[in-house]
């Protein structure tokens, strides 16, 4: 399979102060990621709040604000090319017309003081050898093909004037108006229900099918949605990446015992006393400096060296890679 997207080593770090001693401190959000996307597949990124996943991703598309933020290391290589050396008119044909991006809170991606129309439009011919009039046609086409009724008259509307659920096909409308190859989809299902995540998820796949999109990166903390939708899977945990796996393969085997611990846990499996499977402990917080392994204090399955030394992501089966000194020593 070909590469579109490689991610190499990205360190990126936020700064700030510590108001009792007014040192300045390091909070490693992302630290020293590794990952691939291929052509023609969706990739889930999975892991509890706070493990790096939106990081990861917004510096992809170079959103970490600064001063407070900033990507310290690493390359990522978009069809063989460093976008992160990428700044300007060369980063603003990036954005948009190679790469989109929705975010989490769709009000986020949609100005609430302007009509859906003028936005889909500005993308349009930002990115697109297109007329006004040209642009205002492939908006209303895009709505439709969202699945919003009466496109003509609503695409006059503003975003407040949506549910939750169309707000997202709005969204999704806007990221796809440049004909991207990649979409990175940052939790877009949260806070939808049941039914109208399947209906986002299936538009998804039917856009990529269509063959509008090359591939997707889908961030979720929904493992049966990544189960579903997903190709390939990659567990991330304290700005980490722990474990990547093609999606069949880690729902019937995982290796890493935090990527075990989140399908016990999103499958409501409950223990011998009734109760529902948890993970003991809580996500270190970035102020941490944890030796070892960043999940040791948190792990049942935990050995000596896990408290000293912090362990390499490798492959143990073809295209199955984990970080953990459980399977180094055997």
């Amino acid at each position: 399979m070909k590469k579109l997207l490689q991610i190499l080593n990205l360190k990126t770090y936020f700064f700030t102060t510590d108001e009792e001693t007014n040192k300045e401190i390091i909070l490693m959000a992302v630290d020293g990621v590794s990952l691939d996307v291929y052509e023609n597949e969706i990739l889930g990124i999975v892991g509890e709040s706070g493990s790096g996943k939106t990081v990861t991703a917004q510096s992809v598309m170079q959103l970490i604000p600064e001063p407070t933020g900033k990507i310290m290391n690493g390359e990522i290589l978009y069809k063989g090319e460093d976008i992160l050396k990428k700044q300007g008119e060369e980063l603003r044909k990036i954005r948009g017309k190679e790469i989109a991006y929705i975010f989490q809170e769709t009000y986020t991606s949609l100005n609430p003081v302007l009509t859906i129309e003028e936005q889909i439009v500005e993308v349009i011919t930002t990115h697109l050898d297109k007329s006004f009039e040209e642009a205002k046609q492939i908006s209303v086409e895009l709505l439709d093909s969202m699945g919003i009724k009466d496109a003509k008259e609503r695409i006059k509307d503003y975003p407040h004037q949506f549910s939750g659920g169309m707000r997202q096909r709005l969204a999704l409308a806007m990221a796809l108006a440049a004909n991207p190859s990649l979409l990175i989809a940052d939790e877009p299902t949260t806070m939808l229900d049941v039914t109208i995540q399947k209906q986002i998820m299936d538009l998804l796949l039917s856009i990529k099918k269509s063959k509008q999109l090359t591939s997707i990166i889908f961030i979720t903390h929904n493992l049966s949605l990544v189960a579903q939708y997903c190709d390939r899977v990659a567990v991330m945990y304290g700005g980490k990446i722990v474990e990547v796996s093609p999606v069949n393969e880690l729902m019937k085997a995982p290796l890493h015992p935090y990527t075990k611990g989140l399908l016990y846990a999103s499958a409501f499996i409950k223990d011998k006393n009734n109760k529902v499977y948890t993970i003991p402990g809580n996500i270190p917080s970035l102020k941490e400096v944890i030796q070892g392994c960043k999940f040791c204090d948190r792990c049942t399955e935990a050995i000596e060296k896990c408290f000293k030394d912090e362990p390499e992501l490798f492959e143990i089966k073809p295209d199955h890679f984990v970080r953990c000194h459980l399977y180094t020593n055997e």
